[in-house]
């Protein structure tokens, strides 16, 4: 695991959420937020979109960036993570709270962790040793930018279009 590259992701993610400024940072609980996540969040009434980074729990140099709901006025604590696979309306009215894998929501669906090692190389051995890898701060910001942006993408084109239907959502 290297620390430089979840510190890397992080503060690239941060200055990337500065391009949502209707979207505010809001650490969630200790019961219910995951190690080192970082979670934006928008409110209209009781509806409240979140926007969470999610750093590897196994650590891994990877990312995942989930969407959450709640439409309780909280952050989602009824809930596993992600427990709805692909996002719908069905789902939301049968889940007032829940997370979904945000980079799984866009076609075509691809992967839903944002990975230093490519693809392909996955399930070698090179690959599991670069996943694993210490990296230095320079290494990690050069690895990471790219992935970040692309997740910056994701939120610009899935994530924003996801939360004006949670806030717009209407039980009944």
């Amino acid at each position: 695991m290297s620390r430089a590259f979840n510190k890397a992701v992080t503060a690239l993610f941060e200055a990337g959420m500065r391009q949502f400024p209707d979207f505010a940072f809001e650490k969630p609980s200790v019961h219910f937020g995951l190690p080192g996540e970082r979670a934006y969040c928008i409110r209209h009434a009781d509806n409240v979109a979140w926007i969470c980074l999610v750093l590897s729990p196994k650590g891994y140099n990877e990312f995942t960036v989930e969407f959450g709901w709640s439409l309780m006025g909280r952050y989602p604590q009824w809930t596993t993570r992600p427990n709805v696979a692909v996002f719908d309306e069905a789902a939301l009215a049968a889940t007032p709270e829940g997370f979904v894998r945000l980079r799984l929501q866009r076609a075509p669906a691809r992967h839903d962790w944002w990975s230093i090692v490519a693809e392909e190389d996955a399930l070698t051995f090179a690959g599991a040793e670069l996943a694993c890898a210490a990296l230095d701060a320079d290494q990690a910001r050069e690895l990471a930018a790219p992935l970040v942006l692309d997740a910056m993408d994701c939120v610009a084109t899935t994530g924003r279009a996801l939360a004006q239907r949670i806030l717009a959502f209407r039980l009944g």
